[in-house]
């Protein structure tokens, strides 16, 4: 069990009343604080300024610091589209490839939430845009299962494999069909993904579109 200080609880209570200010008076009558202070503000969903978090930082506080699930600050920012943090955390050391305890990298989760700046940025700071987590997904088998076009363009322009399958089988095509994402299908077709291609239970994306009653993809 971690043993937190006084500081510690009160930076924490700051931070789940969302008092910027408050907390930046804790930090400047502070000379060190909690590794795990930034970490603890994206947990709450807290965007700090980018002020706040060269505070943070300078304090002491780690931006690769993770949660219990293995998450990162990067990683929570990413969650929620945050694109100017992400920005300041992968400019002060984020790691942009660390992988939670399901193997999901910051990339993933953006892809996920459908956040394409923060896609954008990643793949640009050295993002590998075909890692795959603990099940082989991709971050493009999650665009397309979230039905994110812009992040499925952007990641098949940026060296995606659109036939690259997870440890069940399943692609991307295969997500995108299942989902219901007319727009996902017919990118990836244009941009030859194997429409025959089968997964461990031998269904081809067109079997998963008539499972899922995806009429339109269907007939694609």
């Amino acid at each position: 069990m971690p043993v937190y200080t006084e500081v510690d609880h009160d930076i924490k209570d700051a931070l789940d009343r969302k008092d910027e200010h408050q907390l930046k008076l804790i930090l400047q009558n502070t000379t060190k604080c909690n590794r795990e202070t930034i970490l603890w503000a994206f947990e709450r969903n807290v965007k700090p300024s980018t002020n706040t978090l060269d505070l943070l930082q300078e304090k002491g506080a780690d931006v690769n610091a993770r949660n219990n699930d293995g998450e990162t600050a990067l990683m929570l920012a990413c969650k929620s589209g945050s694109l100017e943090c992400t920005q300041w955390l992968t400019e002060h050391g984020a790691d942009v490839n660390a992988k939670d305890n399901a193997g999901n990298t910051a990339l993933m989760l953006a892809c996920r939430s459908g956040s394409l700046e923060c896609t954008q940025w990643l793949t640009e700071h050295g993002a590998d845009v075909n890692a795959g987590n603990n099940d082989g997904v991709t971050a493009l088998m999650l665009a397309c299962e979230s039905g994110s076009l812009e992040c499925t363009k952007w990641l098949t322009e940026h060296g995606a494999d659109v036939d690259a399958r997870d440890y069940f089988g399943v692609t991307a095509l295969m997500l995108a069909c299942k989902s219901g994402s007319l727009e996902c299908t017919q990118w990836l077709t244009e941009h030859d993904a194997d429409v025959n291609a089968r997964n461990n239970d031998g269904e081809t994306a067109l079997m998963l579109a008539c499972k899922s009653g995806s009429l339109e993809c269907i007939q694609w």
